[in-house]
């Protein structure tokens, strides 16, 4: 900061994720925070510089700060997030604001039995915690059913197996959570006829709402890919981080401006039609692919230029001309 060098930056970005009726699932910059280390604290000058929060303390704080209106909605609330903020200071913040998780926990990750509840009072503190155990134990664990189904994630349908059970960990403070380990099964019918199957490597998922269905946490979890192709839109179309600017206040306006422009261009869009928005596309292009957030962001620009470039000459040309000119500007735009 205030320097002649500058680092690379790094955003805790709490979004927004929408179940659009015909595209699927999108994700919309709610709320964000610049995360700055410890040691570079001191290098911004003393009467701006910021408190020290780490990226978990960032993300409490933003969801505090939004549950609010979020409640107000009267839906549940559910975050997702990756396992880089699997913590228990995040835990015990959500399951005080009465805000649902679903996440991903490393497959090393220490899990307990719920333990069993004595028949008779005992003097001291209750148990806490049950057999330890891990997600391969409980994948292997052959008193368990293994069940099959089919479920909807990353865009398209995939065949997984998975087993479930009700557990606990230290990460959840010893409250009851749903885990569910799963892998995805790739099936190849040979020439011959017969079938065969590829195993995916498993992942542990979970949930601080007991009552989801497995397939639920798994479809839940995967609307979380969303979130990634909004930073690849905002770094590729809106040209997140290509700003040349080296101050804090500077740094803190750009992220800002390019959210909420980022915001308003799919809020734009949400009930426009595809044909509408992606009518620039090249025709070498997948006519069956939704609309991207570049073709929205075209779509926009080019009807306030329309609508200022109407209201200029309204008066002078004949709706006919606008018309005419409209579709050639069009053409040429496809074109190109």
């Amino acid at each position: 900061m205030d320097t002649t060098t500058c680092y690379g930056h790094s955003w805790v970005v709490l979004s927004l994720v929408l179940e659009h009726p015909f595209w699927g699932t999108i994700s919309i910059p709610l709320s964000n925070r610049l995360y700055i280390r410890r040691d570079d604290l001191k290098k911004i000058e003393e009467y701006k510089r910021p408190e020290f929060k780490t990226k978990l303390e960032l993300l409490n704080e933003m969801v505090a700060e939004v549950h609010p209106k979020l409640k107000a909605l009267e839906k549940p609330v559910q975050l997702l997030f990756d396992r880089g903020y699997v913590s228990e200071d995040v835990f015990t913040k959500m399951v005080e604001l009465g805000v649902e998780i679903v996440t991903r926990f490393k497959s090393n990750t220490n899990l307990y039995k719920l333990p069993e509840v004595p028949k008779e009072k005992r003097r001291g503190r209750p148990q806490k915690y049950g057999d330890s155990m891990k997600a391969d134990d409980l994948m292997q664990d052959r008193r368990r059913r293994l069940t099959r189904t089919t479920v909807f994630v990353y865009g398209r349908e995939e065949l997984i197996e998975y087993k479930s059970a009700i557990l606990t960990s230290h990460v959840s403070d010893g409250k009851a959570i749903r885990v569910v380990v799963s892998r995805i099964v790739k099936q190849e019918t040979r020439s011959d006829g017969t079938v065969k199957e590829k195993i995916g490597p498993q992942g542990t998922f979970v949930s601080t709402n007991i009552h989801l269905t497995p397939e639920e946490i798994i479809e839940s979890y995967s609307k979380r890919f969303s979130i990634e192709e909004m930073f690849k839109d905002l770094k590729e179309v809106c040209g997140l981080g290509k700003q040349h600017v080296r101050n804090l206040e500077s740094n803190l306006a750009c992220f800002q401006i390019l959210a909420m422009n980022y915001a308003i261009v799919e809020l734009w869009a949400w009930d426009k039609d595809a044909t509408f928005l992606t009518r620039h596309r090249p025709p070498w292009d997948d006519v069956a692919r939704r609309p991207s957030h570049k073709n929205k962001r075209m779509a926009m620009q080019t009807e306030e230029h329309w609508a200022y470039f109407s209201a200029k000459y309204a008066k002078t040309l004949t709706p006919k001309i606008l018309n005419d000119l409209k579709k050639r500007l069009f053409d040429q735009i496809v074109a190109v």
